[in-house]
């Protein structure tokens, strides 16, 4: 099993270019937090997303879940592959403080997740509503007591559904069996809902993801907090504007600050991504 493990690593070692990007990602399980660790770069076959790591980020005595363990985690098993942190060109994660000070650390950009700054931004849009989403959620949790009896299960597939804190997602889903109580909010979250489900589709550029949001800035101005450009939550803003330009064919119009964020990637010829010309009811699909 060693000689096949070693046999992969190679191979995959072989196929990756010199340099090349990281998409990180943290979860816990019981009292155990594991890193996976993404390396991002594009082949003759379109962009690749090869899985390096996906491992406990405490290995030895000395080490912690801070960013100085988070880049100790990712220099031990780099090597594995034939390269080391010098090698990493940016970093993609939540725009949490590990990772900022991670990318810190490496000396490269941080290109925030767009998923995580629009769950934050709803949070803060559904603040003032607090009061009546907990008396739905108190609903639900004594509906979910009585889908539990015997006499309810005959009568229905249907159970209850609750909110989860880290996931705005789940109260979209908690309005929409009991919208009638709700309908103004429940209204407010259908496009937002077209948006989060399109930032996570495949083949997605940041030229797409700020046409995105731009679009839901125009119809939620208060979201601004974390989905403007330079949000204060953003680590390279500069850097993310600069890819924009780029892809939009507006190289012509990137400033000195955006040109010197590009330096790194200077021999990459990014093309624009091409716009989709399907029509669709979401409010998403029209944006794109």
């Amino acid at each position: 099993m060693e000689s096949v493990v070693k046999a992969v690593q190679k191979s995959i070692g072989e196929g990756m270019p010199k340099s090349f990007g990281l998409v990180i990602d943290g979860c816990t399980q019981a009292t155990e937090h594991f890193l996976a660790v993404y390396a991002c770069y594009e082949s003759s076959d379109g962009p690749r997303f090869q899985l390096l790591s996906m491992a406990p980020i405490i290995d030895e005595p000395d080490d912690a879940l801070n960013a100085d363990g988070h880049a100790a985690a990712i220099a031990r098993f780099l090597p594995f592959f034939g390269r080391s942190l010098d090698d990493v060109r940016f970093l993609v994660g939540d725009n949490c403080a590990v990772n900022k000070r991670l990318a810190n650390l490496m000396g490269v950009p941080l290109v925030g997740c767009a998923s995580h700054r629009l769950n934050l931004a709803v949070r803060e849009y559904l603040a003032p509503h607090e009061d009546a989403l907990a008396e739905v959620q108190a609903l639900m949790r004594k509906l979910v007591h009585l889908s539990k009896q015997p006499s309810s299960a005959k009568k229905t597939a249907l159970q209850p559904v609750l909110r989860q804190d880290t996931r705005w997602s789940s109260t979209f889903k908690m309005l929409a069996r009991y919208f009638r109580l709700l309908c103004k909010l429940f209204d407010e979250l259908h496009d937002v809902e077209s948006i989060s489900k399109k930032l996570q589709s495949d083949g997605l550029t940041l030229l797409d993801a700020r046409d995105l949001l731009d679009r839901l800035l125009e119809v939620h101005p208060s979201f601004g907090n974390y989905l403007a450009p330079n949000a204060p939550i953003a680590h390279s803003p500069k850097f993310e504007s600069a890819v924009v330009k780029m892809l939009g064919g507006k190289a012509t119009r990137l400033t000195t600050a955006e040109k010197a964020q590009l330096q790194p990637f200077r021999r990459v010829a990014a093309a624009a991504a091409p716009l989709d010309d399907e029509q669709s009811t979401s409010f998403a699909e029209r944006i794109l």
